[in-house]
């Protein structure tokens, strides 16, 4: 069985779950409030912060969700294909996403508050989620410099938005089957 694992911020979502809670946040609770609270409880790491701000009450948040790869997703899953959500995002952030997702993920690899799991960090919370054969037979949804190293150990991938032409650079031979969202076809790809 295909596994797909889609990356949230940028891909499944437009824009970052960071900066949306954030934003939210301030607007909530005014800026002095935040620079407090990152003073207070030592909010330095970027890990620590969104982890910190996922776990906040905020206001509704309307999440942008990019209807190129929802489309993508709904034929696959259509298919029978298992969708997993594989983010950096913190748990309780993508939660949040997930109850406004037109799509439905099966599984959900997310950060906690001792681990970011971007990059390869992420590449090893989804080869330890998959067993056997399986291992070097998954695909992957991405839109950032740090997805090209999980991207390289997939079956095929697909890389989202227009920062292509400047990412690829020294990636070029090493992963020949990466694509432009625009120009890519379902059938050959599914």
């Amino acid at each position: 069985m295909i596994t797909v694992f889609v990356d949230m911020d940028g891909t499944l979502i437009k824009g970052s779950t960071s900066s949306l809670e954030i934003h939210s946040f301030i607007k909530k609770n005014g800026p002095f409030r935040l620079g407090f609270s990152i003073i207070t409880y030592q909010l330095f790491s970027r890990l620590k912060l969104k982890t910190w701000l996922s776990n906040q009450e905020f206001d509704q948040i309307e999440y942008e969700f990019n209807q190129e790869v929802v489309e993508i997703l709904k034929k696959l899953q259509g298919k029978g294909i298992i969708l997993t959500l594989a983010t950096a995002s913190p748990t309780s952030s993508t939660k949040r996403v997930l109850n406004q997702s037109p799509v439905v993920f099966r599984e959900l690899i997310s950060s906690d508050e001792d681990i970011n799991l971007k990059g390869t960090k992420k590449l090893e919370a989804i080869k330890s989620s998959l067993s056997g054969n399986e291992l070097f037979d998954f695909f992957y949804i991405g839109d950032s410099y740090v997805d090209l190293k999980i991207m390289k150990h997939s079956k095929s991938s697909l890389f989202v938005g227009g920062k292509i032409p400047f990412l690829l650079g020294k990636y070029v031979y090493r992963i020949p089957k990466l694509q432009n969202l625009k120009t890519f076809n379902l059938e050959m790809w599914a």
